[in-house]
C-alpha cells in the first residue's frame, strides 16, 4: 500500500527547515492561529472555561469580580496620557493584526514556491501577502462571524439563565457538555473551511465568495482525509510538547537551580545580578519557544498546502477507506489476457489455405 502522509510530512519538514525566511512569516501567522481570527480553543480545558466564562459575565455585569473592579479603577483614574497610552496599544494591535493576517497569505504562497524550487525573495513574498491582505481578512471575518452567530443561537438561553444564582452553575455544566458536542464539530468545519479558502484566495486568485464556495466543496468531498491529517499534525504536536516539557523540566530548570544557587553562594547580596540571571534564562527560553512555534507553524501549514494540492486534483483516498477495503474486501482477480498471435495466426493461416484450394479446383 503506498504511503499517503508519510511523503507530506516529510516534504514539509524539509521545507521548513531549509527556507528560513519562511519562518518569519510563520511567527506572525501563528499569533492569529493556522486556521483563522476566530481559532477555536477545542481542548477540554476550553470547554471548562467556557463554563467559567458565563459565571465570569454574571458577577462583570453585577458589578462584582476582578475585571468589574478593573474597569471601575479605570474609569476612575482616567486622564490624558492614560488615553494616549490606550491608543498606542490598539494602534500597535491594529499593526500586529495587519502583519499576521499579510504573513498569513505570504506563507502560502512562499510554501509553494519554495516546493516549485522558484527563487522568490523575501520582499516578492511579503507583496503577495499584502496584495491578499483584505480578501485574507475579509475571510477570516465572515468565518468569525459564522461561528460567532452559532455561537449566540446557543449561548442565548444559558444566557438568559445564568442569572438564577440556583441555577448558574447547573446551568454552567451544561454549557460545557453542549460546547463539546455543538461547538467541536462546528470549530473544526470552520477550521477546514477557512485555512483552504485562503489557500484558493492567494495561490487561485479566486474571490472570497468563490473560495469559501470552492472550499466547502473540497471539504465535501474529502472530510474523512482532511480530519485525517489534523489528527496527525494534533499527534505530531503532542509528541512535541511532551518532548519541549520534558527539556524544560530536566535541563532548563536545574541549569538555572544551579546558576541561581552559584550565585547566590558566590556573591552573597548581589540580588540584582541573581534576577539578571533568572530574567536572561527566562527571556532565551521565550525566544527559542517563538522560534519553535514559527518552524513548527511553516511545517502545519506546509502539510496542509500538500494536502490541498492533491485533494483538489483528486489524487487521493482516505487511509481508513484504504485500510477498510484491505481488511475487508476481497483483492480484485485480475485477468491475463491471451497474446493476439496465437489466437489469429492458425484462423489466417488456415483460411489462406482454402483459398488456395478452391482456386486449384477452379483451374482444373
Amino acid at each position: 500500500m503506498e504511503p499517503i502522509y508519510r511523503p507530506i510530512l516529510k516534504r514539509a519538514w524539509g521545507i521548513a527547515w531549509r527556507f528560513k525566511y519562511l519562518w518569519f512569516f510563520g511567527l506572525f501567522a501563528s499569533l492569529i492561529g493556522s486556521g483563522g481570527l476566530y481559532n477555536f480553543n477545542l481542548s477540554l480545558d476550553g470547554a471548562s472555561s467556557r463554563g467559567a466564562w458565563l459565571i465570569g459575565l454574571q458577577d462583570f455585569l453585577s458589578g462584582q469580580g476582578i475585571w468589574a473592579g478593573a474597569v471601575k479603577n479605570l474609569a476612575a483614574s482616567l486622564d490624558v496620557w492614560l488615553v494616549v497610552l490606550i491608543l498606542l496599544f490598539i494602534v500597535f494591535g491594529l499593526f500586529i493584526l495587519w502583519l499576521a493576517v499579510v504573513s498569513q497569505g505570504a506563507l502560502f504562497f512562499g510554501i509553494r514556491g519554495a516546493k516549485q524550487e522558484e527563487k522568490l525573495s523575501f520582499g516578492e513574498i511579503f507583496k503577495k501577502g499584502k496584495d491578499k491582505f483584505w480578501p485574507v481578512l475579509t475571510l477570516n471575518i465572515i468565518m468569525a462571524l459564522v461561528a460567532l452567530a452559532f455561537l449566540i443561537v446557543v449561548t442565548l438561553p444559558f444566557l438568559i439563565l445564568v442569572f438564577k444564582p440556583e441555577i448558574s452553575a447547573a446551568v454552567a455544566s451544561l454549557f460545557v457538555a453542549i460546547s463539546l458536542v455543538i461547538f467541536f464539530p462546528l470549530g473544526v468545519i470552520i477550521t477546514f473551511i477557512a485555512r483552504y479558502g485562503v489557500i484558493f484566495v492567494v495561490n487561485k486568485d479566486r474571490s472570497v465568495r468563490a473560495a469559501i464556495s470552492e472550499a466547502s466543496s473540497m471539504l465535501r468531498r474529502h472530510w474523512l482525509e482532511s480530519i485525517e491529517m489534523a489528527i496527525l499534525l494534533w499527534a505530531v504536536y503532542i509528541v512535541l510538547g511532551l518532548v519541549l516539557s520534558l527539556i524544560a523540566r530536566w535541563f532548563l530548570m536545574p541549569l538555572l537551580v544551579y546558576v541561581f544557587g552559584l550565585f547566590a553562594n558566590t556573591y552573597v547580596g548581589l540580588e540584582v545580578l541573581v534576577q539578571v540571571v533568572i530574567t536572561g534564562g527566562l527571556a532565551i527560553y521565550m525566544l527559542i519557544m517563538l522560534w519553535v512555534a514559527a518552524v513548527m507553524n511553516v511545517f502545519e501549514n506546509s502539510c496542509w498546502l500538500f494536502l490541498f494540492e492533491r485533494l483538489d486534483s483528486d489524487e487521493m483516498e482516505s487511509k481508513t477507506v484504504r485500510l477498510f477495503h484491505s481488511a475487508f474486501l476481497p483483492p480484485k482477480e485480475e485477468k491475463i489476457p491471451l497474446t493476439e498471435p496465437l489466437v489469429k495466426r492458425p484462423v489466417v493461416k488456415r483460411v489462406a489455405r482454402k483459398k488456395v484450394e478452391k482456386n486449384d479446383e477452379t483451374v482444373e
